[in-house]
């Protein structure tokens, strides 16, 4: 009888220590899905302005460590946003052979980069572009001299979210995004992602302003390179409201329930209750 009441209380003790355990699995699967893609544009034929206006031509390809950075910076970004509780992100990443030859001009960028037009043609011969809601271009433009690193423009024709990244040339990119270092790996892919939350935000009345919004408040530090302030504004409690009355506290929550490729396949939806 002992041996059975010990064998009972031993179920009940392993069944109670994996309650959290499956509630947060619970909790998990109910998070929505978010889908990135990493383009890697490895090669570059194309005429672009440089930060004067000057037209230079630009023939580069991306070597096999840049290639690796990029790989990893996808999985930095992606266990990051998977840690806040607000999604379920799934990064891809593909590579891309045909080279560019057409470069859209950014004037209030000052330079030029790989826009959604340029972009949409390369990919559709690798990917549904349906499936994601933001895609990072990668490219490197070696002479082309621009004011950039990071520059987020107009959406794809479907409203998924574009960004482009520049790695500049091949001693650029091993020194400021290769995984070394101390500071914050995912910063500049986040940094341009919330540039693209700036436009969802708007769309459900509430204004958010990445540039405005963190510099009296937040400091750069020289190992989190804007983290807190980018965590504040993801999870909607960006502090010091009154200093920015026309403002809201980051990015709605239900902007992250009502992902792109839900909201293009929508005719009507509930918002839950709280949001």
């Amino acid at each position: 009888m002992k041996k059975r009441l010990l064998s009972i209380l031993l179920l009940l003790a392993l069944c109670l220590s994996l309650l959290p355990t499956a509630a947060l699995a619970a909790e998990r699967e109910a998070l929505p899905d978010w889908y990135f893609l990493f383009a890697v544009f490895k090669n570059v034929d194309a005429d672009g302005k440089d930060k004067n206006g000057k037209t230079v031509h630009v023939t580069y390809s991306l070597s096999p460590e840049e290639v690796d950075i990029a790989r990893d910076n996808a999985q930095a970004f992606e266990a990051y946003m998977n840690s806040l509780g607000v999604m379920r992100a799934h990064v891809e990443v593909v590579e891309i052979e045909e080279p560019v030859t057409e470069l859209k001009e950014h004037s209030a960028s000052k330079g030029s980069l790989i826009g959604p037009v340029q972009a949409a043609p390369l990919l559709k011969n690798k990917v549904d572009l349906d499936r994601y809601d933001h895609i990072c271009c990668i490219v490197g433009l070696d002479n082309l001299s621009t004011r950039w690193i990071g520059v987020t423009s107009s959406t794809f024709e479907n409203g998924t979210g574009h960004s482009c990244v520049n790695f500049v040339n091949r001693e650029y990119a091993l020194k400021n995004y290769a995984p070394i270092g101390d500071y914050w790996r995912p910063a500049l892919y986040v940094h341009e992602f919330l540039h693209f939350g700036e436009h969802l935000n708007q769309k459900w009345g509430e204004e958010f302003v990445l540039h405005r919004d963190g510099k009296t408040h937040y400091v750069k530090s020289k190992t989190d390179d804007w983290k807190d302030y980018y965590t504040d504004a993801i999870l909607n409690q960006l502090t010091d409201l009154d200093v920015f009355p026309e403002g809201g506290t980051g990015i709605r929550p239900i902007v992250w329930q009502v992902p792109p490729h839900v909201l293009r396949t929508l005719t009507e939806w509930t918002i839950p209750s709280g949001v």
